[in-house]
């Protein structure tokens, strides 16, 4: 029931009048049958009895024919208006449900796109869409099957209530098999959802750009393929397994109701026989057992369909209903803080894992510059998710000035700090929208777009485009698209970071993993510039680029196992300075 008014509200979200003219259409397209039924019989019955009649009035019978037309045209218009009223409100539904998927999608926490369990669920949503849809299309379909199969029945009885009575009950065995098979293959694909994302994924590989040259080069599409009929043939000897038991079993609930119809045709034919119905009568009441048997396999059909759409539209319910860990509760606004205190701090990404950060106790100065070295996987870039409150803590807490960080909102968290992270977003718009997607408020502002561009690096390389920051990026969309190189699409999400005119802090995880060595000093150059003002954190395997930071910190292993400036760290001779001689030795760095 829960789903059902789910799918209700659903249609009434995407259009109210429509929904309602949609259902006023239904009713009347399911009473238009008996209609004609009922003017077809009396004009059998006319003919039956004036068969070699010469003198025939032909006043009655001109009625029945333009009666007839015209109950035949109405039923075109009605069911062509009832097209129309499902097409529209089939993408006005789809747009509802689009809507809701992207709203819940980029609400959840990050740690839910952590897990392969979400990734199973995300699929078997977008499986289930359709279904959500036809779902709600089929309710309007069964009010339809219904009313036809009410008035069939009760004009059935008229003739014979036993005959009546004993045909609807023979349905009961269709639609119990019919619910047990699509809930047994709905059961499959809920099973078997790993292999079908997995079946999936090698299909899509071939159509990404970013394994299109290995695949050429390797020679991969004969081994994809393979892959892929090696899943589909898995996954379609369930299915048709559960296909052919089911087969069956409708076959043989099919064997009651027809021996039934045919027990009422010799009825019928008796009561011919015995006078006490006209031919007209007799089609018209088999006019009407073919209606009840229609109405019937609508109604089984719909309502097996409508069951089995509720049983995936409840999946699609609860995913709606995923509640996030990182709550959003604070009412501080975070602004112009002085010091960052993470006490006690350790966490682990999920409760069978280990941890990734352990006991972290260090105090950050927000108008300094700060920096974390040390090797992947030692914990850095969790330090930033935690900060931006993607994470909380596993144990300890996170301090701004004194306060909790949980209470400060989030809005006013994610607005403070100004970030780049090391998989920064790729996106196909143009220039200045893939600028301006860090503070949306100021979209129109091209001023600040431009200067932001240039402080990324960016302008260098987008000015020379003939259509400028209007320029559209990647040809996934156009055909005229510029595709950008790997540091030029790293300029472009530095330039969106510094875009962020409410940021009071940088966070800065690799920033210059793909840029050239003249880029990378203009890049930190301009960091330099930008912390003497609002400060920042920085992430860097190049530790020639945060020799002026006023903290340093080196990690292993999930603890700091070092902390000071340059030349502090370099007199220790500990780990850091290690690190820094290797790199002079590679890189043949010069420093002072």
């Amino acid at each position: 029931m829960e789903t059902l008014k789910f799918c209700i509200k659903i249609l009434f979200r995407a259009s109210k009048w429509y929904s309602l003219i949609l259902v006023i259409i239904t009713i009347i397209a399911s009473i238009i049958p008996f209609l004609s039924l009922n003017f077809s019989s009396k004009l059998i019955q006319v003919l039956s009895e004036n068969i070699g009649n010469n003198n025939i009035q032909y006043k009655d019978f001109i009625f029945i024919l333009i009666a007839i037309f015209l109950i035949n045209l109405f039923s075109k218009v009605i069911e062509y208006i009832r097209t129309y009223m499902n097409t529209l409100l089939n993408e006005l539904v789809d747009k509802e449900t689009d809507v809701l998927l992207i709203n819940k999608s980029s609400y959840l926490d990050l740690a839910f796109f952590d897990s392969n369990s979400f990734y199973n669920e995300i699929k078997d949503v977008s499986l289930n869409k359709l279904y959500l849809i036809n779902t709600i299309f089929f309710l309007v379909d069964l009010i339809k099957a219904l009313i036809q199969l009410l008035i069939a029945i009760f004009s059935l009885a008229t003739i014979s209530w036993i005959g009546s009575i004993f045909l609807s009950l023979s349905i009961i065995p269709n639609i119990f098999t019919l619910k047990h098979q699509y809930s047994t293959l709905y059961g499959i694909q809920r099973a078997d959802l790993s292999s079908i994302r997995k079946k999936n994924y090698f299909s899509l590989l071939s159509q990404d750009k970013n394994f299109a040259k290995e695949i050429k080069i390797y020679n991969l599409g004969p081994f994809f393929i393979e892959k892929y009929k090696n899943l589909w043939s898995l996954l379609f000897k369930k299915k048709k397994k559960t296909m052919k038991k089911y087969t069956y079993l409708l076959i043989l609930s099919s064997i009651l109701p027809e021996i039934i119809t045919i027990a009422i045709f010799f009825l019928l034919c008796h009561y011919v026989f015995s006078g006490v119905i006209s031919i007209g009568d007799f089609t018209y009441y088999q006019g009407i057992i073919n209606q009840v048997l229609v109405s019937m396999l609508s109604f089984v059909l719909i309502f097996s369909q409508i069951k089995d759409g509720s049983d995936r539209v409840e999946n699609f319910i609860k995913f709606l209903a995923w509640k996030n860990n990182v709550l959003d509760q604070g009412n501080r606004i975070l602004s112009q803080p002085k010091k960052i205190i993470f006490e006690n701090v350790s966490f682990r990404y999920a409760d069978n894992l280990p941890l990734v950060l352990k006991n972290l106790n260090f105090t950050l100065q927000t108008n300094q510059l700060n920096a974390f070295v040390g090797t992947n996987g030692c914990g850095k870039s969790t330090i930033i998710k935690l900060l931006l409150r993607f994470y909380d803590p596993t144990y300890g807490r996170i301090l701004i000035d004194g306060i909790d960080l949980k209470d400060y909102t989030l809005e006013s968290v994610h607005t403070y700090f100004g970030t780049l992270f090391q998989d920064y977003g790729k996106y196909a718009f143009t220039v200045k929208e893939s600028t301006y997607l860090s503070d949306i408020k100021n979209m129109n502002d091209t001023i600040q777009i431009e200067k932001a561009l240039r402080s990324g690096g960016a302008y260098t390389f987008v000015q020379n485009y003939p259509l400028g920051i209007d320029t559209q990026l990647t040809r996934q969309f156009a055909i005229d698209g510029v595709e950008l190189s790997g540091g030029q699409w790293q300029s472009l999400a530095l330039s969106r970071s510094f875009f962020q005119s409410g940021a009071g802090m940088f966070l800065f995880d690799e920033p210059s993993s793909s840029l050239d060595a003249e880029a990378e000093a203009n890049l930190f150059q301009k960091i330099e510039n930008l912390y003497r003002k609002k400060g920042g954190i920085v992430i860097s395997h190049r530790l020639s680029n945060i020799m002026k930071a006023d903290m340093i910190y080196v990690m292993e292993d999930g603890i700091i196992i070092e902390k000071g400036t340059h030349a502090q760290l370099m007199e220790r001779k500990g780990k850091y300075a290690k690190l820094f001689h290797l790199q002079i030795e590679k890189y043949g760095v010069k420093y002072d």
